[in-house]
C-alpha cells in the first residue's frame, strides 16, 4: 500500500494519532514538519504507531522553536526513526523506536 507522508506546519500545531498508526511500505517521509513562512513555532505528534516508510519523522525548517514526540511507537523505517534539525528545543517522552534505520 502506499501512503500520502502527512505535512504539519503553522504556528501551532498538534497531531494526536488516538492509537492509530501511519504506516507505509515505500520510501516516503511519513510525517514532514513543513518548510514555511511563518516560521512552525511548535509541533507536537503523540498517541499512535509510525511504521515503515524512509523516515517516521522529518522536519528540517530552519526557525522551528520546538517538536514534542509524545507516546509513540516509531519502527521498520528504511532510513532514520525521527530526523530533526535546526530545532531550539526537542522533547521525546513515552517513545519506543525499534528496528529504526533497517537495511535489507
Amino acid at each position: 500500500s502506499r501512503a500520502t507522508p502527512t505535512p504539519l506546519g503553522g504556528s501551532s500545531t498538534m497531531a494526536d494519532l488516538n492509537g492509530k498508526t501511519i504506516a507505509s511500505d515505500g520510501c516516503t517521509d511519513l510525517i514532514l514538519i513543513q518548510y514555511g513562512t511563518p516560521a512552525v513555532r511548535g509541533v507536537t505528534i503523540r498517541n499512535g504507531t509510525i511504521t515503515g516508510g524512509f523516515t517516521a519523522v522529518y522536519a528540517h525548517p530552519s526557525g522551528t522553536n520546538r517538536v514534542t514526540l509524545e507516546n509513540l511507537n516509531i519502527s521498520d523505517t528504511a532510513a532514520s526513526g525521527v530526523e530533526l534539525q535546526y530545532m531550539r528545543a526537542l522533547r521525546i517522552s513515552g517513545c519506543t523506536f525499534n528496528a529504526t534505520g533497517v537495511t535489507t
